[in-house]
């Protein structure tokens, strides 16, 4: 489950969040269900369709009254962007959602010359690409107390200007994002690294916060 107050992924026996120190279910910001951040005096979570109740989220019968609506997919949402950062133009990322008639598609036309494969790592990395049965990706969890930087900027911010230090500046890492600047993401390697870090959610910020992975859509 997810904090109320904070958006901490925890235990579902959790007493107290290990990030705010309070009850998960104590508040009303975010959806106990999959994190997602709440309007003022809503209801139904717009992501997940969960219920907040006194407690916790009760799932919802879909529109179409077929089953109840899922919190997340069985597929990780840092093994999607990898694999469509690094083998996109192959369709691997495709593949690995379930989209096999895609991913075939993918493949033979190259990542659609590379258009297709650009695309398809912007959907991923803003979290707007579900998997081929229509679920949320799954979100990589941390055990640091979560901060206010946003994961899917840092994650573009790498992806498109990584060898610039562009990421590591964004974190507040200033030293290490001239060293990176100046030696151009580490003739590339460093980039890499970088992008990997981020999307497993293993990179924290200059204070030593996790990236913030859950909120609006």
């Amino acid at each position: 489950m997810y904090c109320r107050n904070c958006a901490r992924q925890l235990a579902d026996n959790a007493v107290f969040c290990v990030s705010c120190g309070q009850r998960p279910q104590a508040g009303t910001r975010f959806c106990s269900n999959c994190g997602s951040e709440l309007a003022p005096g809503t209801e139904f979570c717009s992501q997940c369709g969960a219920h907040m109740v006194a407690g916790g989220a009760q799932e919802l019968a879909s529109v179409g009254g077929s089953g109840p609506v899922s919190a997340g997919g069985g597929k990780d949402l840092g093994t999607a962007a990898v694999l469509s950062m690094f083998l996109g133009v192959f369709g691997v990322d495709r593949f690995y959602l379930g989209y096999i008639g895609l991913g075939v598609l993918k493949l033979i036309t190259l990542g659609g010359c590379g258009i297709w494969a650009v695309v398809d790592v912007v959907l991923i990395i803003l979290r707007k690409l579900p998997d081929a049965q229509g679920n949320p990706l799954r979100e990589a969890p941390s055990d640091l107390p979560v901060g206010n930087r946003d994961w899917s900027t840092a994650m573009l911010l790498s992806f498109f200007l990584g060898f610039l230090g562009v990421d590591r500046f964004y974190l507040g890492e200033t030293g290490l994002g001239i060293l990176k600047l100046v030696t151009l993401g580490g003739c590339g390697i460093w980039k890499i690294v970088d992008i990997v870090l981020i999307a497993l959610n293993k990179l924290p910020d200059a204070d030593g916060r996790a990236l913030r992975m859950t909120g609006p859509a």
